[in-house]
């Protein structure tokens, strides 16, 4: 066999070099040499082969003794140091998932750091596959639906009751384990959830951070607003909508498509879909209801919205009970709307800076350019009752750049993944064409980007100023973190800037600048 190309510790297929993931059984594949394999964790989990990466860490499958025999545990190792406020988060997530011991979640068994400083999360391994597979294959036969929709919902209602908001529930974070002939749902990943019961604790999320993932977030999310259960009541509908037709009720490429669809466009008819032509009444009405812009009419409970998908909560044989009390009686279904919420204009683009990104455990440098994952989110551009005015950006060039900074010709154009790294303590000034100087208009619209590749950055913070001349600049914000939407009003309404200038204020992180830019209206 070439040496070069990797077999799956799993299965032993070989795959090409670089692969990330086995292509014969989609198991996560790491170099050659990782050190943490075959290490005890803790004393108890030695970790035997990885089962996936991403932005947050890596998963492995460890092994745990007990007594003369052996369990099979999912150790995620995340990636660090950590920050002070990501191990907050870490602990956060440790606090919240321990609570939960729903038949239907994914159950937390342990939590700590390893010798390197580097945190670790053991939780029960479950053979399956992500929901996200499953649709992939087409619409779901109605009773399956209704079976998994009863079960995600019970693992989200037992949340909710202890004051738990999931914020980021989509199907690659539900997995579908198989018992006999039939698959159940499982959630995970509680880790960016909200306990709205500790609102007295320290805050771990910067002003202004929209946390989750767009192709799954409510409106409310989306504006920066707070939220609560009825928020994963939005993201279940989304989701049914797709078990059920084999497609996404909205179908964006960009943070700002799915800002747009999510917050002004009604969902399509499920008689727009072969497999949904025949759907029951009641269960277009529920979903529907759950995909409303305003939070306060869709169900008041997650029970709700299982109760009316299912008729009032005529068994499906499950055998999964929600033990949840009574709900109120539910008002009549809303069909879809066209119409803006009021609220996501009202709070959307409040203050200097709109900071996104998939937060998680990690904190800052978790998010991922995929609109699949936590990403900078552009908020709404449209007042109330109007549809979004025309915009059109223009991206800036580098003029000048200290000797803190490679390869700063790169960050031109659009985003296109390439990047100029700003290192500890370096600056780079941007310029603004005449024709284009960077003014506040007074509207609650940004009027400048700035695009961080945050899998390649980080621990880091940015100031971005706007500048008359290269010898004085005005501060627009400060400690940014994240690709990130600007409306400079407060600090420059009215006056035209020629120059964007960027700092790196870290003593130890990179900053992947992949573009900046300016709103045209």
């Amino acid at each position: 066999m070439n040496p070069s190309v990797s077999s799956c510790a799993a299965c032993g297929t070989a795959n090409e070099p670089g692969a990330r993931f086995c292509k014969g059984c989609g198991a996560g594949l790491l170099a050659d040499g990782d050190p943490l394999l075959g290490q005890l964790v803790a004393g108890r989990y030695r970790l035997v082969r990885p089962l996936g990466e991403g932005g947050m860490g890596t998963v492995y499958l460890a092994e745990q003794p007990m007594g003369t025999t052996r369990r099979n545990v999912a150790v995620k190792v995340l990636k660090g140091p950590p920050s002070e406020l990501a191990r907050a988060r870490f602990l956060r997530e440790c606090e919240t998932v321990v609570q939960l011991s729903h038949p239907n979640t994914i159950q937390f068994f342990d939590a700590g750091a390893l010798a390197d400083g580097r945190l670790y999360i053991a939780m029960e391994y479950v053979e399956g596959r992500p929901l996200t597979a499953a649709i992939a294959e087409g619409p779901m036969p109605w009773p399956k639906v209704e079976r998994l929709v009863e079960e995600i919902g019970g693992s989200l209602a037992e949340a909710h009751r202890q004051g738990i908001v999931h914020r980021d529930l989509k199907p690659d974070n539900v997995l579908l384990a198989r018992h006999g002939d039939d698959e159940h749902a499982r959630v995970l990943d509680f880790g960016i959830a909200k306990q709205r019961e500790r609102e007295d604790g320290p805050e771990l999320t910067v002003a202004g951070t929209i946390i989750g993932t767009p192709a799954y977030m409510s409106p409310e999310q989306l504006a920066g607003a707070d939220v609560d259960a009825r928020s994963d009541i939005y993201a279940l509908g989304l989701m049914t909508f797709e078990m059920l037709t084999g497609r996404r009720p909205f179908q964006g490429s960009t943070p700002f498509d799915w800002a747009t669809l999510h917050t002004t466009h009604p969902p399509p008819s499920f008689d727009d879909f072969p497999a949904t032509r025949e759907l029951p009444q009641r269960a277009r009405d529920a979903v529907y209801r759950a995909l409303a812009k305003e939070p306060e009419e869709r169900q008041a409970s997650v029970k709700q919205f299982v109760d009316e998908f299912r008729s009032l909560g005529a068994s499906t044989g499950s055998g999964v009970s929600m033990a949840v009390g009574p709900s109120a009686p539910p008002p009549a279904a809303s069909a879809p709307s066209p119409r803006a919420p009021r609220l996501l204009f009202a709070g959307a683009v409040v203050g200097a800076a709109v900071v996104a990104g998939l937060w998680f455990v990690l904190g800052p440098g978790a998010a991922s350019v995929s609109p699949d994952a936590g990403v900078a989110v552009e908020p709404p551009r449209a007042e109330p009752d109007a549809g979004p005015p025309p915009v059109r950006r223009a991206w800036l060039q580098i003029v000048a750049a200290t000797d803190d900074t490679d390869d700063p010709a790169l960050a031109l154009g659009p985003p296109d993944g390439r990047c100029a790294v700003i290192r500890p303590n370096g600056k780079v000034l941007l310029e603004v064409g005449a024709e284009l100087l960077v003014r506040g208009d007074g509207s609650p619209a940004p009027e400048l980007e700035v695009v961080v590749d945050a899998d390649r950055s980080g621990p880091y913070r940015v100031d971005l100023l706007v500048t008359r001349r290269r010898d004085e600049a005005v501060n627009v914000a400060s400690d940014l973190v994240g690709s990130t939407a600007l409306d400079i009003d407060e600090v420059a309404a009215g006056e035209g800037h020629r120059y964007v200038r960027i700092k790196n204020r870290s003593a130890r992180g990179n900053v992947c600048l992949d573009a900046v830019g300016v709103y045209l209206r």
